[in-house]
């Protein structure tokens, strides 16, 4: 069988292909497959290796096809194979025709400067267990010391509100790239790269890390950099416990009050796995599945609605242990869902429409004389930001679906 890649090169029985420094890992019955310069990793089964193993030789697609063919007692299309490594990136050259400009992976010079060595010790299992204890001292205040459980009030650690807003918003910033800045340094320690961007979690715009190049790596070292931003949320989270029960209760006190509840409720937003939040990714790792929300919400459709052919093609084709997992964890998704829109109309809509109607009513009856008018003004401002967010994240992730279509 032959093909036409996207470069216009034709694969036949005498093309020789040129292969990029591949890691493959061996998870569970399947293998991964991948580039760490580029971050592109696919599942293959095991006569895929023997595929790379033969390319890697300078062998023919030929020759190839009829040693792996033999090899597996059945035919084995080679050339198809190929194909969809060039769909993927994973093919450097075909018959010395590059494929890559050469500059795929290339990293910024301070990148080489921040070694492994100088970041593993925060990830070192001394490391894991500091924040376990963090942890630990967390629950022993809330179980034991209810007057520093967080409350609705807490955020209103200044007589101001536009004020509160404005540092509420600000601290939720800083302590969200602090979270992500966590996941990068944890990746750095086992050698790969991590690249931040912005992304939408339904109407919360949220900060990520992109830690594909974890699925180079064996599937036990995955968990220190997926569960690094949750370390980091906890350490802040005892730090200002701590700084509060040593403390009067001067403003210092409810500003530490008020940065509890940010990270208290930047923590229970992990819980809500169906967002594809570190914890989801936790347990994709933990139970070896590849794609879980996308099989779960195919899973969940063929249940209350009707399937198209594609869509049953693809739940079909999905991954065995997707299949298996996908019906427990519509459960969760569901459970998800549901407090998520309860969040969403009794406290996101509903504190939203009370700053609204104060901010309207200040930039109504205020004079822009006053500095009631400006503070309104700049309450206005942060207000609008997370929705606006909202609209220009979803507008970029639209474009480039059209563009990768």
């Amino acid at each position: 069988m032959t093909g036409v890649t996207p470069a216009g090169s034709m694969i036949g029985p005498d093309t020789r292909v040129g292969l990029p420094e591949l890691s493959i890992v061996r998870d569970g019955d399947d293998y991964v497959v991948g580039d760490p310069a580029t971050a592109m990793f696919i599942t293959v089964p095991e006569v895929a290796v023997w595929v790379l193993d033969q390319l890697r030789l300078g062998r023919t697609v030929g020759e190839v096809t009829r040693t792996v063919s033999a090899r597996a007692g059945t035919p084995v299309d080679v050339a198809d194979f190929v194909d969809t490594l060039v769909q993927c990136d994973l093919v450097s050259e075909l018959d010395g025709l590059p494929l890559r400009d050469g500059t795929a992976g290339r990293q910024p010079r301070w990148w080489a400067a921040l070694r492994p060595e100088r970041v593993r010790p925060l990830f070192s299992w001394p490391g894991w267990l500091a924040y376990l204890g963090a942890l630990a001292f967390v629950v022993a205040v809330f179980v034991g010391r209810p007057q520093y459980r967080p409350s609705f009030e807490d955020w209103m650690f200044y007589p101001d509100p536009a004020l509160c807003v404005t540092g509420f918003a600000a601290a939720g910033i800083l302590l969200a790239g602090g979270h992500e800045f966590f996941h990068w340094l944890a990746a750095r320690a086992e050698g790969v790269a991590g690249r931040f961007s912005i992304g939408r979690r339904a109407f919360i715009v949220v900060f990520e890390t992109d830690l594909s190049q974890l699925w180079g790596l064996p599937r036990r070292r995955r968990f220190g950099p997926l569960l690094a931003g949750l370390a980091f949320d906890v350490v802040v989270l005892a730090g200002c416990l701590a700084g509060r029960i040593a403390g009067p209760p001067t403003l210092a006190g409810r500003l530490l009050a008020a940065i509890v509840v940010v990270q208290v409720v930047a923590i229970l937003y992990q819980c809500l796995v169906f967002l594809r939040t570190d914890l989801y990714f936790v347990l994709l790792t933990a139970l070896g599945c590849r794609d879980l929300n996308r099989v779960t919400r195919l899973y969940l459709r063929s249940r209350l609605f009707t399937l198209t052919p594609q869509q049953a093609a693809a739940l079909a084709g999905a991954h065995p242990q997707d299949r298996r997992v996908a019906p427990w964890f519509a459960l969760v998704y569901l459970t998800g869902v549901g407090l998520l829109t309860y969040l969403f109309l009794n406290l996101w809509l509903p504190a939203t429409a009370m700053m609204s109607g104060w901010v309207a009513l200040s930039l109504i009856h205020a004079s822009p004389a006053h500095a009631a008018f400006w503070e309104a003004l700049g309450l206005t401002l942060v207000l609008l930001l997370p929705v606006a967010s909202v609209v220009l994240v979803w507008r970029r992730q639209r474009r480039i679906v059209r563009q990768e279509a």
